[in-house]
């Protein structure tokens, strides 16, 4: 009978032959006395099981691994396969065509052994399309969140970088079918955890690709982030966190969302998504949000103000936050 592994680790595969080699290499570098991975392919129509089941049988993995197969639906529906059929006591997710350090898995787990968490978080480096790197590296902390819940929006939202204690997933699945799928869960997850640390030694590799769902060009799949939004608020709110959902509607709006789509969608779509985004906050801001003074609270304010039927107001509001974007990242890097 094999020895069931500490952690799961569950790779989604959708057309990625090209990237198998990195992902089997990455992988060849953990520990194989603690995990056990579970390759999940979402209806490929490539040769990526053909080319994985190649590399596989040329590689030095020693881990024990799984090919499951299943019918095309998406990201979040093949991440929800892989969790029905993990028995580990811990699950992670790794994108394929990206990397982690070696001994990932382990450092994670270490972290959760000292601290009693149930959820460790990594460090993170991603890297563009135009080869420039970003770089989110984290201390080693440890929260409680029966104390105070304010360091949530702190951290990144990605499921990738993270190592979690299966239970938390029984009855919360990822949402099938949205773009920013960890958005809707990974903070509620997070939030009900009991205890959340972070491993600074530990680092997840995210590679942009011009052809990847993030960076698809879609301005309808873009509005799905207000279906995010209202999900995972409505979550907050039910674990008790509902203080939370404006600051972090502001954060993914104001400083991340909207310097994206302004950056990457020409000037009548990014204007009609600036309309739809000050009607989302002016449904969403409690009566006496944003009191203090701060660039976010007065971008979010201007925002709001913004008579819909001038648009160039929006247009220049929306540039006005993506150099609010620039530089809280350089405050934050310290470059």
């Amino acid at each position: 009978m094999p020895v069931k592994r500490a952690v799961s680790v569950i790779v989604p595969l959708y057309n990625v032959a090209p990237y198998i080699i990195r992902n089997i290499d990455a992988l060849s570098r953990q520990n194989p006395e603690i995990i056990e991975i579970i390759f999940v392919n979402d209806g490929s129509t490539d040769d990526t099981v053909n080319r994985l089941r190649t590399v596989l049988a040329e590689h030095s993995l020693k881990a024990p691994w799984r090919i499951l197969e299943k019918p095309n639906g998406g990201l979040s529906d093949a991440r929800n396969f892989g969790l029905e059929h993990s028995e580990s006591e811990f699950v992670a997710f790794l994108d394929p065509d990206d990397d982690i350090s070696d001994g990932f898995y382990e450092d994670l787990l270490n972290r959760i052994t000292e601290t009693g968490a149930s959820v460790a978080q990594a460090s993170m480096l991603v890297t563009l399309p135009d080869g420039k790197v970003h770089a989110r590296t984290y201390k080693d902390a440890v929260h409680s969140t029966e104390e105070n819940a304010d360091w949530l929006l702190k951290y990144d939202w990605s499921a990738c970088t993270k190592l979690f204690r299966r239970s938390l997933f029984s009855g919360d699945k990822f949402d099938k079918g949205l773009r920013f799928e960890d958005l809707a869960l990974v903070p509620y997850i997070t939030a009900r955890s009991g205890r959340f640390c972070t491993c600074g030694g530990a680092q997840y590799h995210y590679y942009r690709r011009n052809d990847s769902i993030m960076l698809e060009q879609d301005i309808e799949k873009e509005n799905d982030i207000f279906i995010v939004l209202e999900r995972i608020s409505e979550r907050l709110e039910a674990i008790g966190c509902g203080h939370l959902s404006w600051r972090l509607i502001q954060k993914v709006l104001v400083l991340s969302f909207i310097p994206s789509v302004t950056k990457r969608y020409r000037a009548g779509a990014s204007r009609d998504f600036a309309i739809h985004t000050q009607q989302f906050l002016l449904s969403k801001r409690p009566p006496r949000a944003s009191t203090s003074f701060s660039l976010k609270a007065l971008v979010t304010r201007s925002f709001i103000a913004a008579p819909a039927q001038m648009r160039w107001i929006i247009t220049a509001l929306h540039v006005i936050a993506t150099t609010l974007a620039i530089q809280k990242y350089r405050s934050a890097s310290g470059s």
